[in-house]
């Protein structure tokens, strides 16, 4: 745990429909990481879910993420699409 940001992009897709054109800013205030935090939910989950309690935190993997921002793999796979009907 964390899972590797490699393969965020095999589990995620971000798809926003609107008329506007996505500013990159907002998306850090949306999908925003930061490897502290991540840290310390691990350690809680890890203390207080039985779920979690068997987990193996890797230092490697939670330094691959950002400081206080959006994965680079987030980023790659966000997309905006115009047309309101794709939604209907």
């Amino acid at each position: 745990m964390p899972v590797p940001s490699a393969m965020l992009a095999s589990v995620l897709v971000i798809t926003f429909i609107g008329t506007k054109k996505l500013p990159k800013q907002w998306l850090k205030s949306m999908f925003r990481v930061c490897c502290c935090t991540v840290y310390e939910a691990l350690i809680w989950l890890k203390a207080n879910n039985k779920l979690y309690s068997g987990i193996v935190i890797s230092e490697d993997q939670l330094q691959d993420l950002p400081e206080d921002g959006v994965p680079m793999e987030i980023m790659a796979i966000v997309c905006c699409e115009e047309d309101n009907n794709v939604a209907l």
